[in-house]
């Protein structure tokens, strides 16, 4: 399952969400890991409040550790 990999990640954790290098929805917060059939899911929330169901085959999750001035450079780049 490739849900292993982020085994790492808890309720409420702060992500970013890359698919193939490029950022999606800047930042969020993570929810859960959902399976549908033989595929597997990453729910979570981005700033906007927008609920996202996001395929797990092709993205890497970076957990964010420390809360530095990200918000502000990334709400001026939307």
């Amino acid at each position: 399952m490739s849900r292993r990999r982020f085994q790492h990640l808890c309720e409420g954790d702060r992500i970013r969400v890359y698919s193939a290098g490029h950022r999606l929805d800047g930042e969020g917060t993570f929810i859960r890991f959902l399976e549908d059939g033989d595929e597997d899911f990453l729910y979570w929330i981005n700033r906007r409040g927008n609920l996202n169901y996001t395929s797990l085959d092709a993205i890497n999750i970076e957990k964010i550790r420390h809360d530095c001035c990200d918000r502000d450079r990334d709400r001026d780049l939307d």
